[in-house]
């Protein structure tokens, strides 16, 4: 257990100096490294969600939570050209999420535990 934690603590700081080079290196360049960083950590995050037997569909939660910086990182102009609002969107794109896992879980006729296997997605995007 021990030599677990001591050799993600290496990690961590092995890895710190060159993250901070690609952060200082432009936008483009720490918006690529947030990207990695949180797929690595929803990664992590899902995982153990899996280990504990809970059902959810990792893939896709992965999947949008790397859309949602996209609201936030690229220019206003691009969101404005659909004259919606960044926190509406961010609200519709979360709702439309949520009623595509009801309607594919109705669909797989595997009703049971289905508001628990939403729950864990969707609380893996939001955390």
């Amino acid at each position: 257990m021990v030599s677990k934690l001591l050799n993600r603590v290496l990690v961590a700081a092995a890895l710190i100096p060159p993250a901070a080079w690609l952060v200082f290196q432009g936008e483009t360049t720490a918006f690529i490294a947030l990207e990695v960083a949180i797929g690595i950590v929803m990664h992590e995050f899902y995982s153990l969600l899996q280990n504990s037997k809970a059902h959810l569909n990792k893939w896709t939660g992965i999947a949008i939570g790397l859309v949602i910086p996209y609201f936030y990182f690229f220019d206003q102009n691009i969101i404005n050209r659909f004259i919606i609002r960044r926190d509406k969107a961010l609200l519709l794109l979360l709702v439309l999420v949520t009623i595509t896992f009801i309607i594919k879980r109705v669909i797989d006729v595997n009703i049971n535990e289905s508001l628990k296997y939403i729950s864990y997605t969707i609380f893996g995007v939001i955390y």
